[in-house]
């Protein structure tokens, strides 16, 4: 399990709705936002947002499978210089969606990717040696 930070840009009524980064200075773009079930995630907003209030929600009304806690929540959102941490239940049911979206404005709505890593790896030489690593997808990217 790896703690990682998420950096959020303020906004466009374009989809995919948010840019994403890895650093607080918005330069280091994350290409495509993937969510591996087995991590934490700091969710930070940059530039002091206040239009575009982000937050995640599951499919489920409960939010059944996440942990959110921090700043904001499914009716405000984040902006400015308030943050929220993400994790999942390991009970999670991967075949409901999760999405991010702004609590604003109801159209800026789009399903983020689900992935988990497994690992086959044996014991050699008293080593562990990875052999195979497979990346296991549950929810492709669409705009809802």
């Amino acid at each position: 399990m790896a703690v990682k930070e998420i950096y959020v840009s303020g906004g466009l009524f374009d989809s995919p709705f948010y840019d994403f980064y890895y650093d607080k200075l918005g330069t280091q773009l994350i290409s495509s936002l993937s969510l591996d079930i087995f991590d934490t995630y700091n969710f930070y907003i940059i530039n002091d947002t206040i239009s575009h209030l982000f937050y995640i929600k599951a499919k489920s009304r409960d939010n059944r499978g996440l942990n959110l806690t921090g700043d904001g929540d499914i009716k405000s959102g984040i902006k400015s210089e308030e943050t929220f941490q993400l994790t999942f239940d390991s009970d999670i049911d991967l075949s409901e969606s999760i999405s991010y979206f702004c609590t604003s404005h109801q159209s800026m709505n789009y399903e983020i990717d689900l992935t988990t890593f497994e690992q086959i790896s044996t014991i050699e030489n008293n080593s562990i040696k990875t052999n195979l690593v497979i990346k296991l997808s549950f929810i492709i990217h669409q705009r809802l």
